[in-house]
Parts: C-alpha cells; sequence; structure tokens
C-alpha cells in the first residue's frame, strides 16, 4: 500500500486561499450577470419608449391626434 503524499502547509494555505478566492469570483461573477441582464432590459424599455415617442410624434405631425380639446378658451 502506498502512502499518500502530504502537502506542505505553504500549498494547504495556497489551497484555501485559491479556494475562498474562487467562491467569491462565483458570487461576483453572478452579480455583475444580473447587472448586465438588468442593463439589457433597461435599454430595451428605453429603446420601445423612444419608438413610441417617434410614433406618437409621427401621428401628432400628421394631424391624426386632435389636442384641441386641451385648450382653454
Amino acid at each position: 500500500m502506498s502512502a499518500t503524499p502530504r502537502t506542505s502547509p505553504t500549498a494547504g494555505l495556497l489551497n484555501a486561499v485559491t479556494a475562498l478566492h474562487n467562491a467569491r469570483a462565483r458570487q461576483r461573477i453572478a452579480h455583475l450577470e444580473e447587472a448586465i441582464v438588468a442593463a439589457h432590459r433597461a435599454q430595451h424599455e428605453l429603446a420601445e419608449a423612444a419608438k413610441t415617442t417617434a410614433s406618437y410624434q409621427a401621428s401628432l405631425a400628421a394631424g391624426y391626434i386632435d389636442l384641441s380639446f386641451l385648450e382653454t378658451p
């Protein structure tokens, strides 16, 4: 039966620090991925709002929207 090799205390510390760093990195990556999804969603909403604004302005300019009831005598 062969003996399993033991790691040095320095190697064990390095392994522990690496494991901790990897765990923190995974959490940070998950947070950044959520932020990217939120940013894409916000950008999509802004693009849709811009399309709606352009459509409204075009309809208003073409005379399809009557705002005369808003004017006071």
